[in-house]
């Protein structure tokens, strides 16, 4: 089950190619109101951020499957990198500092 939900940021909804796919681990969002509560203690989480770019929904839902841990996968338009990164950047050295991984993306 690596992916537990789906944050669609697209700004055309019908762009099917050429997109930012980013990856985090699905206990990020445990404060959330009504979250479904995942371990932060998870062995299997070996990074706190990954994306690749320029890609289908197939290719990103593919490589998101392939983690071994539950993962929220986020999409966006491909031209959002630096601004769906800088966004990330704060959240991820505090994920990493959490789980005390040292892969910093």
């Amino acid at each position: 089950m690596p992916i537990t939900n789906i944050v669609d940021g697209r700004r055309n909804e019908f762009c099917s190619i050429g997109l930012q796919a980013i990856i985090e681990p699905s206990c990020h969002d445990n404060d959330q109101p009504g979250a479904q509560q995942f371990d932060f203690d998870d062995p299997e989480i070996t990074t706190g951020y990954d994306e690749i770019n320029n890609v289908t929904i197939a290719e990103a839902i593919e490589w998101a499957n392939a983690f071994q841990f539950p993962v929220m996968l986020y999409l966006y338009d491909g031209e959002h990198t630096s601004e769906t990164t800088e966004r990330h950047e704060e959240f991820i050295r505090i994920l990493n500092d959490t789980l005390n991984i040292d892969d910093k993306k």
